[in-house]
């Protein structure tokens, strides 16, 4: 993935991070990141590249919150084994869609009352994660995001 100072971006542990560029740290290479969410800087060595991703464009976002209109499971004829473990392995793999697809499934089954609490766990922590990116890209707020994503749901 190509990075270019300025790019916002989101990795396992950054919810919406500004590229700072590369720094050299006693001969090693970073990526200067400044988290947005926490008021820090980040640094990320060069080389665990596939733990970031460039956040998406607004157009993606929005035609990935119009999927909050369908109430039906994205992923029901493809999990075999724990439908918890197969949710964390999708999201583990640091992609927006795989994110956004999962923080779905798990908002359509907790409005069925079908989540355990492992998936309650895995869906709070999507929501912290996805609701700031989601806002900032969209120029909605929190809540409204919340609201958009619930309210067909519910």
């Amino acid at each position: 993935m190509q990075l270019n100072v300025g790019d916002f971006i989101s990795g396992k542990s950054i919810s919406i991070g500004k590229y700072l560029g590369e720094n050299t740290i006693n001969d090693t290479k970073f990526h200067k990141i400044f988290d947005t969410s926490k008021n820090l800087v980040l640094y990320v060595p060069v080389g665990n590249e596939s733990d970031l991703r460039k956040l998406p464009s607004k157009t993606t976002v929005d035609k990935y919150l119009n999927m909050f209109n369908d109430d039906s499971i994205i992923d029901s004829q493809e999990i075999e084994g724990s439908r918890y473990k197969y949710f964390k392995e999708k999201v583990s793999k640091s992609k927006f869609k795989y994110s956004i697809e999962v923080l779905h499934d798990l908002c359509v089954l907790k409005k069925n009352r079908d989540i355990s609490a492992s998936e309650r766990k895995l869906l709070n922590s999507l929501e912290e994660k996805l609701l700031p990116e989601l806002s900032h890209i969209s120029d909605m707020n929190s809540d409204e995001i919340e609201n958009r994503i619930h309210f067909k749901l519910q």
